[in-house]
């Protein structure tokens, strides 16, 4: 990384903690602000995953706004990310392992906006798609709009649906389109598994997934695990001020701040076993199209 920014590994060897003040110079300009504690700047995705109450091993962040991603805290040093995933720290402390996708609600968006469905009030189009049955439209889509990051980290990747038929409706499409998302997630979450506890949750935060709950328990059948929505309004603006908090001593840790959650979207068990072979179909459908392998996209046992 640093080679390619044009910059020094040794600036990669420190942590940077809390400083006081500022250097002499912007001191003699700024004197009231010369004693003020600085705290070094914190991503958007730490600061969701620590807002939302995710800061242990046995909670993983799934966040779905325009893009989406899913990761959990890391305090036990450094480790090998699994191949699709990505490592990196919050702080000295917290450290972050998990995968993103390039695309989310803008899935959602792109179908409202091209099937024309702008104008139908929210609980109509959850009520439609809620009528559609899991899979039961035989759609295959991958959802590559803006490419491929997790698992596969194919950029020029593009969004691809077979198994269109006459009577094809827009929302089978949007539903299809929908549950696509959801197997992209299911994948990061099993490449995640192998450093998860056998006992663990998932919280869910986002505009983009919790104001369709239709979406949310999509993603609870999808994955076979309960999936509970955050009550948190501003997962990142929360997490920043938990960091600086903790930071100057006013808590004791991270993990002492409460933890607001909303409701629980148990998975249900003949609706997952049902996306279970709709995933048999889309890793098919995926590795045909974007690793270029020649795999029969509709026959093919289920792998253990």
């Amino acid at each position: 990384m640093s080679g390619s920014a044009w910059t020094s590994s040794r600036r990669w060897e420190k942590i940077i903690k809390v400083s006081h003040g500022c250097i002499d110079h912007y001191a003699k300009r700024w004197p009231e602000l010369s004693e003020i504690p600085w705290l070094p700047a914190a991503g958007d995705g730490a600061c969701s995953n620590i807002g939302s109450g995710c800061v242990t091993r046995d909670s993983v962040a799934l966040n779905v706004g325009t893009s989406g991603a899913m990761r959990i805290c890391w305090q036990e040093g450094r480790l090998e990310a699994p191949r699709g995933l990505w490592f990196y720290r919050a702080n000295s402390r917290y450290a972050l392992l998990g995968g993103a996708l390039s695309n989310g609600g803008d899935v959602f968006a792109w179908c409202r906006k091209s099937f024309k469905l702008q104008n139908i009030d929210d609980d109509s189009i959850e009520a439609r798609i809620a009528g559609v049955r899991p899979d039961e439209h035989g759609l295959t889509v991958l959802p590559f709009f803006s490419g491929e990051r997790s698992t596969g980290w194919h950029d020029s990747a593009r969004a691809s649906i077979i198994g269109l038929g006459l009577g094809t409706t827009d929302i089978e499409i949007m539903r299809a389109s929908l549950e696509s998302v959801c197997y992209r997630f299911a994948s990061i979450y099993e490449l995640l598994r192998s450093r998860l506890p056998e006992k663990n949750r998932i919280i869910a935060s986002g505009g983009g997934i919790l104001n369709s709950e239709v979406w949310t328990q999509m993603m609870a059948d999808v994955m076979g695990v309960p999936v509970i929505a955050s009550a948190v309004p501003e997962a990142s603006s929360r997490g920043a001020a938990m960091l600086a908090l903790a930071a100057f001593g006013h808590a004791s840790s991270l993990e002492s701040f409460p933890i607001p959650l909303g409701k629980v979207y148990d998975p249900d068990l003949t609706s997952h076993e049902i996306y279970l072979t709709g995933r048999i179909r889309h890793e098919k459908f995926y590795n045909l199209l974007v690793d270029g392998k020649t795999d029969s996209i509709n026959q093919g046992e289920r792998k253990e």
